[in-house]
């Protein structure tokens, strides 16, 4: 398989690939296809060939699943006159828990860090507020850069607006 390498930006990439078909996913299950992204094919997929029960967004309220959000909210509004108040996600809380000592400086004094705050607020770490070295302050990429090489675990959960 050849790989192209975007030099446009993504936008251009997709409707030159829409011409030339360079990359094309395909349905093993039926004749689609598309020259989009990836995530276009898991959305036919999950919209036309998954069972109810498995589709990723099931009502509370009775055994229906749907693809898509939208679908799932518009069926609770209109079947079970349920008003769903849709609240935008402002950040993420982060419950951290300790798993092998690292070994350089800015790692171990993260780590140590992390012994004393185990939650750490998104929001928080936008105005430089978690500062675990003079000068040094934690950001989601060090968050993930200590996850990926197993120092830590992470468990999120979503802050919505009220």
């Amino acid at each position: 398989m050849i790989k192209y390498t975007m030099v446009n930006n993504s936008t251009d990439y997709y409707r030159q690939n829409k011409t030339l078909k360079r990359v094309v996913h395909k349905c093993t299950q039926c004749d689609y296809s598309t020259t989009g992204p990836k995530i276009s094919l898991k959305h036919h997929i999950d919209a036309k060939h998954t069972e109810e029960s498995e589709k990723p967004f099931q009502c509370d309220h009775c055994n229906r699943g749907f693809a898509q959000k939208a679908a799932l909210i518009n069926h609770i509004s209109n079947i079970h006159n349920i008003d769903v108040n849709l609240k935008k996600q402002i950040g993420t809380i982060y419950f951290i828990s300790l798993q092998k000592n690292p070994t350089s400086k800015k790692t171990k004094a993260r780590y140590n860090y992390y012994k004393n705050n185990p939650i750490i607020i998104s929001n928080r770490m936008k105005e430089n507020y978690y500062e675990y070295l003079d000068n040094n302050f934690l950001k989601t990429h060090t968050l993930n850069y200590d996850k990926r090489n197993g120092y830590i675990k992470i468990v999120t959960k979503p802050i919505y607006s009220r």
